[in-house]
């Protein structure tokens, strides 16, 4: 299956309660079924809390989610950790892909890779701290997702169906 990745990396930034817990890479996909969602990261110490992978519209309503598992179980050396969708989900708009961890603190923390220059046009890695995100126009997370080819006429045949059935009030 393709995939569509940024790898470069010259740097990590540290995720943990009270400061950041989510980091993101703001990017269009367009008309891709996500299967499977990956970043490049590493434990400091030994926190606490589960880690999610999350695909996010820019809305922050959540498309695509999973349980990648409890921080403890990242090595102390940067590595690519990835999980696969249970239900994957076509998606067809900017949204932001998302490492999210709500645990630890300065020191016992979950690091994500980046590189602290632009290096794919038209996205960029954001920031979340409650309560709103912080765009870093010139920074890119590392990040990989796989994909399914979806036929553009589906994807417009399932809005058309849609939107007929909000203008007849069924939802």
């Amino acid at each position: 299956m393709p995939v569509e990745e940024q790898t470069q990396q010259s740097a990590s930034m540290s995720m943990y309660t009270d400061n950041r817990v989510r980091l993101a890479q703001t990017l269009t996909i367009p008309n891709r079924k996500v299967t499977k969602l990956g970043f490049w990261m590493f434990k400091s110490i030994e926190p606490w809390n589960n880690i999610y992978f999350r695909i996010r519209a820019m809305n922050d309503a959540v498309l695509a989610a999973k349980l990648w598992g409890p921080a403890g179980d990242l090595t102390t050396i940067m590595t690519y950790y990835e999980l696969e969708f249970d239900t994957p989900v076509v998606i067809n708009e900017q949204c932001r892909i998302c490492c999210e961890y709500d645990g630890g603190n300065s020191s016992y923390c979950v690091r994500v890779a980046y590189q602290g220059t632009d290096v794919k046009a038209d996205e960029f890695m954001c920031r979340w701290t409650s309560p709103s995100w912080t765009d870093m126009a010139t920074y890119d997370i590392t990040y990989r997702y796989t994909y399914e080819e979806v036929a553009v006429g589906i994807v417009n045949k399932s809005a058309n169906i849609a939107a007929q059935m909000v203008a007849a009030g069924l939802l």
